[in-house]
């Protein structure tokens, strides 16, 4: 909405006699406005009315009639309607943003908190300043700062039935920086080994920390920094960096016993693992192994009891871990607060075989952050020490103490604050999680957690920046979990909408699909030798199946020279 003092009760212009007094006024009143409506959480229509009857009739009050086409107002009213004038403007603005927003999904809290109380802020500011010029006041969509800019921008999206790209592509680099802890983490990661790879170097520094601050630290809701993290990039291109220098900085730093095993054969392992320390790092090589039992239990049924026991200790963390009862009940395991942290890499093809409608309803996905990672050139960089600022503040973590004597036993975890806009800022991303969430269909579930992640990477984000003296969850830290895990959801669901599958059957016609999409347009001597992988008659039965769905169409071809016309497969025009 655009401000005209100009109305016609009475405005005082520059240059005109009595015109600052008349314009400080006019801030006085916008800014009592503002203060009235900036505590809304639904809007006042009773109030925005009496502001309105207000202005009419001070102004009716001066008002003396005509005189040659123009309003004539009784001398020294300026002051007065000036005043009412501004009251009313700011609580005409404050009504048109409450309504847009509300339109769109925001809830009354959330428009309060993320919307008028900054326009409370920049009005105040405005208000106290000495009028040169008649200014015309901030409107409410111009101060909400870049979070709240991207929640009203999704919404927006969605209120039109429209969707965010289906691919949000390669890993942000604004993303990539973390500061404190894991920037140093990092740094170090990518000075040192044969292939630079900044995104799986962020999963396993986040990762590390994860094990670190392991039942030290919690929010004011219970949320601990248990993270289950896979990297996926190209067989050689330097996924074993990272998990290297883990072990190393955990070595160096008295830590060893946080270091897990490095393979996951049965639940009994796991859970003995975790009996003998509860806060422990598993790392492990070529995890679409185990990811691969999601879609065909059957074929290894102790590692799919494994993922039957990664979920229960996710959501255990800040509980106890209460095994199979067994007659023998010394047998029957029992962790307090078990915080396990597993940093798993695999090839892309590993893990998009994992990827079907059960896998991703049945739990363990959704628990998941995905960190992809390109190839990256041979670049044969010399090995390097650990710094000793990383290996002293390991360290640090690894002594911290918390609950006593009992610690390790009953941990007492330190609870980490967030200031108002941090808390905000993550209430913001809850709103987009639960839209998506609403909208439905085989990929909805794979947001379930997200609202968690976030609030589990902003507590991470706040250990590195702030280390063991960490007290509060910073908006930066806020913003940068909310932004993180909203990009690798959107890309976890871009993969499984490409992937995902009943059966076997459906996810190999969609393999199919996906190299005729690749290219454009093929023949069939093209589709024969580019997926040897299947033989003649499968191929015809998948072939069949995409044409039937519509995904792809079959149209003649123009023969080269003099040969019989033949057929091409291209995508379907949508």
């Amino acid at each position: 909405m655009t401000h005209e003092h100009a109305l016609c009760d009475g405005l005082i212009f520059p240059g005109e006699h009595g015109w600052p007094d008349a314009e400080r006024s006019y801030r006085t009143g916008y800014h009592d406005g503002a203060q009235t409506a900036s505590g809304w959480t639904e809007f006042a229509e009773d109030v925005a009315e009496a502001a309105g009857a207000t202005r009419e009739r001070i102004r009716q009050a001066a008002y003396m009639g005509m005189q040659d086409g123009r309003p004539l107002f009784r001398s020294g009213h300026a002051i007065d309607t000036a005043r009412a004038r501004g009251r009313c403007h700011a609580i005409v603005e404050a009504g048109f943003a409450f309504d847009y927003l509300q339109s769109i999904g925001m809830d009354g809290s959330q428009i309060r908190d993320l919307a008028l109380s900054p326009w409370l802020a920049s009005i105040e500011q405005w208000a106290s300043t000495e009028p040169e010029r008649v200014d015309c006041p901030a409107e409410v969509l111009d101060c909400v700062d870049g979070t709240t800019r991207w929640l009203i921008d999704n919404l927006e999206l969605r209120k039109h039935g429209l969707q965010a790209p289906d691919d949000p592509g390669p890993f942000p680099p604004n993303l990539l920086t973390v500061p404190g802890f894991v920037d140093r983490v990092m740094e170090h990661t990518l000075s040192t080994g044969y292939r630079r790879q900044p995104v799986l170097s962020l999963a396993a520094s986040l990762a590390l920390l994860s094990t670190l601050t392991g039942r030290k630290v919690a929010d004011r809701f219970g949320t601990r920094t248990n993270l289950y993290a896979i990297g996926i990039a190209p067989t050689g291109s330097g996924k074993d960096l990272s998990r290297k220098i883990n072990k190393e900085i955990l070595y160096s730093a008295d830590a060893a016993g946080l270091i897990g095993p490095e393979g996951i054969a049965s639940q009994a392992g796991l859970i003995a693992a975790l009996e003998e320390q509860p806060a422990r790092l598993f790392q492990v090589d070529e995890i679409g192994r185990i990811l691969k039992t999601l879609s065909n239990p059957g074929k290894n049924p102790y590692l799919y009891h494994v993922i039957t026991v990664l979920m229960r200790l996710y959501t255990s963390a800040d509980s106890a871990y209460l095994g199979d009862a067994y007659a023998d009940t010394t047998r029957n395991p029992e962790i307090q607060q078990p915080h396990a942290v597993v940093y798993g890499t695999t090839v892309r093809g590993s893990f998009t075989e994992a990827l079907t409608t059960e896998s991703i309803s049945d739990g363990l996905l959704p628990r998941i952050l995905v960190f992809e990672a390109e190839d990256a050139p041979l670049e044969k960089l010399p090995a390097k020490p650990v710094p000793v600022e990383i290996i002293d503040e390991a360290r640090e973590w690894a002594a911290l103490q918390v609950g006593g004597n009992l610690a390790n036993e009953f941990p007492e975890p330190r609870v980490i604050g967030s200031t108002d806009s941090a808390e905000a800022t993550l209430a913001a991303f809850e709103t987009i999680v639960e839209k998506n969430r609403e909208q439905g269909g085989n990929t909805a579930p794979l947001w379930t957690r997200a609202a968690e992640k976030s609030r589990k990477l902003a507590l991470l984000a706040a250990c590195s920046r702030a280390g063991v003296s960490v007290e509060t969850i910073e908006e930066s830290d806020a913003r940068w979990a909310a932004e993180t895990v909203d990009y690798l959801t959107r890309r976890l669901v871009h993969l499984a909408e490409q992937h995902i599958g009943e059966n076997a059957h459906e996810r190999t016609v969609k393999r199919l699909g996906r190299f005729i999409h690749k290219r454009g347009q093929v023949t069939r001597k093209e589709l024969i030798s580019g997926n040897r992988w299947a033989k003649a008659k499968e191929l015809n039965e998948y072939l069949t199946s995409l044409l039937e769905s519509g995904e792809i169409v079959e149209k003649p071809a123009k023969p080269e020279g003099r040969g019989r016309p033949g057929l091409v497969y291209a995508p379907a025009r949508r």
